[in-house]
């Protein structure tokens, strides 16, 4: 049985938050949904890469940052 996550949110500790790794931990071993949403908070610009998304928002609040990747 393998468990695949249609909703991912993304809230580490601003200055540890390695965005990039966690998503491509859930790419490699197939964890993300077909139909998935990813929802990352940040306080700095966030791109991903080796990630298929149809669309993508950001909202910022202040110096926090909310980016919305789905497919």
């Amino acid at each position: 049985l393998f468990i695949k996550f249609d909703i991912v949110f993304l809230d580490p500790p601003y200055e540890q938050g390695d965005y990039q790794a966690i998503i491509d931990i859930l790419i490699k071993d197939n964890l993300l949904s077909d139909n998935y949403i990813i929802v990352i908070e940040a306080n700095r610009e966030v791109t991903l890469e080796n990630i298929e998304y149809s669309k993508k928002r950001d909202y910022h609040y202040g110096e926090i940052s909310v980016f919305i990747y789905w497919r």
